[in-house]
């Protein structure tokens, strides 16, 4: 069967349409949001204020008066391995969470296939059980609790895991679309146009 012959069969689906401002407004997401991250978090800090002094006199601005007012700790100390284990320990919690605490299953819309795919909701438990564990270590310890001297002495280092992190699922979850068939008994499909 040609493909002329394919269209005039089978039904065509309506145009979907662009969200998030179609390629361009996902390219700015992708590469703009991170920057921003970054942007606030040296522009704007505990060593020199907010924003950084030289943002008032950019005509006097240089490198190593820029390097000094936002605390730039290098290329290589922008990450931290053993960050990068604690924020997988805490997606590893959630997963763990999520499979263990109760929640309402449901099924979600009726897909192309025909099939609808189960979804377990509890989040809010998953998210109250963390900041359970979160108040109690912040009432017997106050400010010094680990949790937070951690993500105060690490924050540059958790946004540069994060992102690392969100790379890496969004690369995999593009590279196993390719292998879905139409068809499948596990009801996986693309959404409407990709």
């Amino acid at each position: 069967m040609s493909k002329s012959e394919r269209k005039s069969v089978l039904p065509s689906e309506p145009s979907h349409g662009y969200e998030f401002g179609g390629p361009l407004g996902a390219f700015a997401t992708s590469f703009g949001l991170p920057l921003v991250c970054y942007l606030a978090t040296f522009l704007c800090n505990d060593i020199s204020g907010c924003p950084i002094p030289s943002t008032f006199h950019p005509a006097k601005l240089n490198l190593a008066t820029l390097k000094q007012e936002t605390g730039w700790p290098g290329i290589f100390g922008l990450g931290s391995l053993k960050v990068t284990i604690a924020v997988l320990a805490y997606y590893f919690l959630s997963l763990l969470l999520q499979a263990v605490l109760p929640g309402e299953e449901t099924e979600g819309v009726k897909l192309s296939s025909g099939g609808r795919l189960k979804y377990k909701f509890n989040a809010f438990n998953s998210a109250m059980v963390t900041l359970a564990v979160a108040a109690a270590g912040t009432v017997m310890q106050g400010p010094d609790f680990p949790l937070w001297t951690f993500i105060w002495n690490n924050y540059t280092q958790l946004i540069t895991a994060n992102l690392g992190i969100a790379f890496s699922l969004a690369c995999f979850v593009y590279v196993r679309s390719f292998s879905i068939k139409p068809g499948n008994p596990d009801n996986r499909e693309l959404a409407a146009g990709g």
